[in-house]
């Protein structure tokens, strides 16, 4: 027996959550003070409106939109980690069945009648 701990499903998820995940209180500030570059956006991982911000920051359009935008920045940015954690778990579960191998299993009458994998854990009846 190997004296390995094998890691947590739960604190890996959370670890690669920290890592990726953005703070609420940073974005309205960024919002705020430099939304007129479009700062706030590129934060949020959004380089096309951050480029048209800097594109137009001598207007003074960014500028009101900036402001108008941090009290939005918020739930962008909920919505941004909730799409991130989305995207580890969905990482996750793809990795997790990766090594299996998927296989048919006849019916009682020799049809196709069962599809499962060797990971053992589902396997899905389609009896007609």
């Amino acid at each position: 027996m190997s004296s390995v701990a094998y890691p947590n499903a739960q604190a890996i998820f959370y670890q690669q959550y920290e890592a990726v995940r953005r703070d609420e209180i940073v974005g309205i500030l960024l919002a705020l003070f430099l939304g007129t570059f479009g700062i706030h956006h590129f934060y949020l991982r959004r380089t096309g409106l951050g480029i048209l911000y800097c594109c137009f920051f001598w207007s003074g359009i960014p500028a009101m939109l900036g402001f108008f935008e941090c009290f939005f920045m918020p739930g962008r940015v909920r919505e941004f980690n909730a799409i991130q954690a989305a995207g580890i778990a969905a990482a996750w579960v793809e990795d997790s069945f990766e090594g299996a191998a998927f296989y048919f299993v006849e019916g009682a009458r020799g049809e196709p009648g069962a599809v499962g994998y060797s990971g053992g854990v589902a396997r899905a009846s389609l009896d007609f």
